[in-house]
């Protein structure tokens, strides 16, 4: 079973809206697509998106490759907004930081709402 856990505040920012959808729902839908079982955690907090999911042993070889490749497109997208992403493999789970800032910390945002 995969278990979901979120923590996520509203925010508005300004990024045409299918790169955002495309960005968002790629990272997203990696974590799930590659958890098998254990949880799957998404957490939104100022301009930071954090995607953790479980490591499962029984999701290694072709999956580890196609996990790669949209995560390599998704970067050129990350990279053309000015936009921060990291990625992080540990022996028990894989985390995708994004940080929707511009270099040097300039906001791409107009405003966050609580």
């Amino acid at each position: 079973a995969v278990t979901v856990e979120t923590r996520l505040h509203p925010l508005i920012i300004a990024v045409p809206e299918t790169l955002g959808r495309i960005i968002w729902s790629n990272i997203i839908r990696n974590a799930f697509q590659h958890t098998f079982e254990g949880k799957v955690g998404i957490h939104l907090d100022g301009q930071t998106l954090l995607v953790r999911n479980a490591v499962t042993p029984d999701a290694s070889g072709g999956d580890s490759e196609s996990h790669g490749l949209g995560l390599m497109l998704i970067r050129e997208l990350t990279d053309s907004l000015g936009w921060t992403l990291s990625l992080e493999q540990e022996q028990e789970s894989y985390t995708v930081t994004l940080l929707m800032t511009q270099a040097g910390g300039r906001s791409t945002s107009p405003q966050t709402t609580s």
